[in-house]
Order: C-alpha cells, then structure tokens, then sequence
C-alpha cells in the first residue's frame, strides 16, 4: 500500500509518480484511500469543468504521470513566456530552480514511459532549455518518444538524421521517420519525405506526399506540386493544375511561387497578369522578380527571362519542426 506522510498540520509529503502506476492505492491528504484504478476512472470524467478531487472530502487527486506532464509542460511554457528565446544561457536563479523542477517532473514520467514527455525533454536537450545542450542526450529521448510513434519526435528524430546528428543517422534512416510521421497526417514530415524522394528521383512518390502536404496547405508543398505539373515529374505535365497549385502557395505570400506565375503568364502571353504577380513577388524583396517586371513593362521577350528553380536553395530548405513542446492530450 503506497501512503503519504502526513504532519502535525496535515501537510502530506508528494507522493513519487512511480507509485501511481505500480501501487495498487493511494492515500490522498485527508487519509482516504483510493485504489489506482478508481483514480484513473475518476479522471476520465474529467470534462475540463469536473475538478479532479476526492468524491468525499474534494481534497484535490494526486498528480499522475499525464497529469504531471501537462503540468510541467504549463510551467514551461510560462518560463519561456516570460524569458523569450533568447535568454536560455543565462537563466535567472528563480527561472533556473523552476526549469530544474519541471525537468525533474519530465525525467520522472518519461522514464514511466510517457511519450509526450520523452519528446518534451528531447526538445530541451536539443535547444538547451534549462539544461546543458546535449545532441545525444536529445537524440535518446526523442528516439524513445518515436518508438512509442509520437509524430513530432519522429519529425525531429528525421531532421537530426537528415543532418547526420547521432549514431545510426543517416539519409536511410530520416526517410524512415519521416515517413512514420507523414503516414500519420504530420505535414513538415510529408513535405520534407517528397523532397528527399525527389532528390532520389523517385518522382511518383514524392508527388503523392507533397499532394498531401499541399492539401493541408502547406505552401512550400504546393510550390513544389507546382513545379511538378509544369515539368511533367512523376505526373503528365499539365500548366493549368501548375498554376492552381503556384496560386495556392502565392495567395498565402510564398514569392518563388508569385515569381513562377509571372513567368508561366508571360509564357501565355498575358502581360498584364504576368505583372501584377511579378509585382507582388518584387516588393517582397525578390530580385529575379524585380528583374523580369522590368523587362516585362519594356515589352521584352520573354526568352530573357530568368526561371526560378525550386529543390535547391530556400524552396527545398528543411522545415524545422515548429512544434517546441507539445502540450499533453
């Protein structure tokens, strides 16, 4: 039987996370017990108004291995609130004594298994947030967290593979996570899983994972499907689905594709819209865009024209998962 230590005041000791899962009660600070499985039956009513507390005294119930996650992923999201993203290497103390905490909290319910904690602690390792930056330590956790096929770490766990980062990483291996990741709907990992089988010009499959990247909106993917119709890669060339997909990416301010536009109308002929995309990409600072408007509005051939190409340089740039710690379910 797993008990707190209660004092003279009523003030009862925290009772280790570990306990939670492997005692079969618990004992709550006004001595009553309860069994594991009837807290956890306790909390799955929890709609988000039911408080979590004892039926017969509304002491509050004991933190579980989720329930601490969520609690110390709050935590830190609150330190990094209040420091930015810049401020990581020289922590105040009362800022320090907190990531301490809610790192002691992670290690307790990822070494329970908890995913979302693994993964939690993997983005620490790899920023350096409240801890020493550790790429391996990093790589452990996140690998941990993968196998349990938590999305956000089999993107990261792919990125610092594609990299070269860590023991047994390499191109082989990024596409294997990266493709466990896209398979479950996660659209930096179906984007960065097309351009890696692009580089292998395996043509037809990468179509289908920037297809479905681009219908999530994704506008580096609907650039890249773009440019697949208009040169016929992995699918019958066809300019009118390559200008729905470059308008797709244009409309949300993606100037490479604003700039295709350009010259696929001047390619039609239609100057006059050829501009008015020419002209949205150049005064987003797009100098081939600046260039083409030029001679456009001189009426010169569009033989001059420079092209943009994409799978090289900024176009085919990784996407570093934007995610940062995920909050529990």
């Amino acid at each position: 039987m797993a008990t707190l230590d209660v004092d003279a005041h009523g003030n009862s000791n925290e009772l280790p996370p570990s306990s939670v899962l492997v005692d079969s009660t618990v004992k709550v600070s006004s001595s009553h017990l309860f069994h594991v499985s009837c807290v956890k039956m306790l909390r799955s009513f929890d709609n988000g108004i039911t408080e979590q507390v004892s039926p017969v005294c509304r002491v509050e119930l004991l933190f579980g291995p989720k329930e601490m996650t969520e609690d110390a992923t709050k935590r830190y999201l609150e330190v990094k609130r209040q420091i930015g993203d810049e401020c990581w290497g020289a922590l105040s103390t009362a800022h320090q004594r907190e990531m301490d905490e809610i790192i002691r909290m992670l290690q307790d319910t990822a070494k329970q298994g908890l995913g979302d904690a693994q993964f939690n602690l993997g983005v620490m390792y790899e920023h350096g947030h409240g801890v020493t930056q550790d790429l391996t330590e990093s790589i452990q956790w996140y690998r941990k967290a993968a196998e349990q096929g938590v999305a956000s770490a089999q993107f990261n766990l792919g990125v610092m593979c594609n990299d070269g980062q860590g023991e047994k990483c390499d191109q082989d291996e990024a596409i294997n996570w990266f493709r466990k990741a896209a398979s479950q709907g996660f659209v930096g990992a179906q984007f960065n899983l097309g351009v890696m089988l692009t580089v292998a010009t395996d043509h037809d499959e990468a179509v289908r994972w920037f297809r479905m990247a681009a219908d999530q909106g994704y506008m580096a993917a609907q650039f890249n499907l773009g440019f697949m119709y208009e040169q016929g890669q992995g699918v019958e060339r066809d300019h009118i689905e390559a200008i729905r997909w470059y308008k797709e990416a244009a409309k949300q301010g993606f100037t490479d594709a604003q700039f295709n536009l350009g010259v696929m109308y001047t390619m039609l002929h239609d100057l006059i819209e050829a501009v008015r995309w020419y002209q949205r990409a150049a005064e987003r600072g797009h100098s081939n865009a600046r260039h083409n408007l030029s001679i456009t509005l001189l009426h010169i051939s569009h033989d001059t024209m420079q092209r943009e190409r994409p799978f090289g340089g900024a176009a085919l740039n990784f996407q570093r998962c934007r995610v940062g710690i995920k909050r529990g379910q």
